[in-house]
């Protein structure tokens, strides 16, 4: 656990190199998300871009999903301007792109623009995860609630929700320094993934955002549901860990 709650750095990852299931095995749709077939763990951290805190916050966002022994698996580019972030903060929209080691769009995440943790049902959040080509992948849905900020995950456009993502509403005020958020399965009532981030101290010369969260979840998930909550792990850093 301690190697997992190292701050981020910025040594060279290589590419993701093996998986069970080859491209073609897929729909045509899904190939590019082969490479989330064998894993249960990844960790998503921001490369220290040119090491430049100072104009940091003019930079789009930048991440790397990574695999346990820190293999390449997307490099994800967030796609509005830097003003945008800058002037409307984590209640802006969010466009993000999720590229693998073939240079190929894998898959795409779109996140409305809400306000940030007001308990509102006309703020609620939304996500939509698909293919470059437009294809629904999965979605990830605010539903209101009195106790604790819930979201509901599904993999298919007219499918039933397969997951609940609990979130305790205090984190919105980012003061912890170790904030974990549960999924659930709706039927079984299996814990079967979570969200995770811990904040340690300010590193040198380096803003908060820059440090990693992970998203763990049962291996043997069909790969389009591990997508589903790759998008529900970047949801929660938009609406709760971005800070700067």
């Amino acid at each position: 656990m301690t190697s997992k709650k190292a701050a981020a750095n910025d040594e060279a990852c290589n590419w993701i190199s093996e998986t069970s299931i080859n491209q073609e095995d897929l729909p045509v749709e899904l190939r590019g998300l082969q490479w989330l077939a064998d894993l249960d763990y990844l960790r998503i951290e921001m490369p220290l871009h040119a090491r430049a805190p100072r104009l940091g916050f003019m930079e789009k966002n930048r991440y790397e999903v990574l695999t346990e022994r820190r293999e390449l698996v997307f490099k994800v580019s967030e796609k509005d301007s830097a003003i945008k972030k800058l002037l409307v903060g984590p209640g802006r929209d969010v466009e993000l792109a999720f590229t693998d080691k073939t240079g190929e769009v894998a898959m795409e995440f779109f996140k409305r623009g809400r306000c940030d943790g007001l308990l509102c049902a006309c703020c609620l959040h939304n996500v939509v995860v698909d293919t470059k080509q437009g294809v629904f992948i999965g979605e990830v849905r605010q539903k209101l609630s009195i106790t604790h900020d819930k979201y509901l995950i599904r993999d298919e456009e007219d499918g039933k929700f397969f997951a609940e993502l609990t979130a305790k509403r205090y984190i919105m005020f980012r003061c912890n320094t170790e904030n974990k958020m549960t999924i659930q399965d709706l039927h079984s009532g299996e814990e079967i993934g979570q969200v995770s981030k811990y904040w340690g101290p300010r590193l040198n010369r380096v803003n908060m955002d820059h440090e990693p969260f992970w998203l763990t979840f049962n291996q043997d998930l069909p790969v389009r549901r591990k997508a589903a909550l790759l998008g529900a792990a970047f949801l929660m850093h938009y609406v709760y860990m971005e800070v700067s």
